[in-house]
């Protein structure tokens, strides 16, 4: 999801993965979703639509410094087709979760646009080297002030094991999982503690999708239900 803000060269993709199709999926009512950021420069929303995407989440900021400068640009368009539209944050534990929750609230404010969902980005690249109760405490306070801030209860992206090391406690599972797990089907998914079910479920950060750029590959994920259950999320 995150890719790091970075002038290194990236890591080459992972072969591409079949996206489940129904016989694959344990109940009626997935909608597709799609993440992007400054590595997706040109997106055609409405084609995009036409694939079955309802939802995307633009990437905002990372750290304390950095936004990404299409986030504006991927929003308004997006909006525009009538795509649900969120916002989310690339952790890095080395700096102050209240810091950059500010940062972040500051950036998505800037835009003048209403993001519908709000996500913390949390990955094995967070560390950054910091103790793991370092992160635990600081990634709170991140989803804490989120919420005080908006009222929106904010979403937790990150991947199994990396969330299952963590050994996160019970304060955590106010927040809606966005579980990121590859190769797997729906019923073999491992949904890490203190979780008991998932809300999202990036399934491939290779798949293809009309809008794009040919050939291009984007990160796919299902919401847990219908297009009326997102929009009461939206609106949580």
């Amino acid at each position: 999801m995150g890719k790091i803000n970075s002038d290194e060269p990236q890591l080459p993709l992972p072969p591409e993965l079949k996206k489940p199709d129904s016989s694959e999926l344990d109940g009626p009512g997935r909608l597709l979703g799609i993440d992007v950021s400054h590595y997706e420069p040109s997106i055609d929303f409405s084609l995009a639509k036409t694939s079955g995407v309802g939802w995307m989440f633009a990437k905002a900021t990372e750290g304390t410094k950095f936004v990404d400068a299409l986030l504006k640009q991927h929003a308004t368009n997006a909006k525009a087709v009538g795509i649900a539209v969120g916002a989310y944050h690339f952790f890095r534990a080395n700096f102050s979760g209240i810091d950059q929750a500010n940062f972040f609230l500051q950036t998505c404010n800037a835009t003048g646009l209403n993001f519908d969902l709000l996500c913390l980005d949390w990955e094995q690249g967070s560390g950054d080297g910091v103790n793991v109760n370092i992160q635990k405490n600081e990634a709170l306070a991140f989803l804490k002030r989120i919420q005080e801030a908006t009222g929106k209860t904010p979403i937790i992206y990150g991947g199994e094991a990396f969330l299952r090391d963590l050994g996160l406690s019970s304060d955590f599972k106010r927040y809606p999982l966005w579980l990121a797990h590859y190769g797997v089907t729906e019923t073999k998914l491992k949904v890490p503690a203190p979780w008991t079910d998932w809300t999202m479920w990036q399934f491939t950060d290779a798949g293809l999708v009309k809008g794009l750029a040919a050939g291009h590959h984007v990160d796919c994920s299902y919401f847990k239900g219908t297009l009326a259950d997102l929009e009461k999320l939206c609106k949580n």
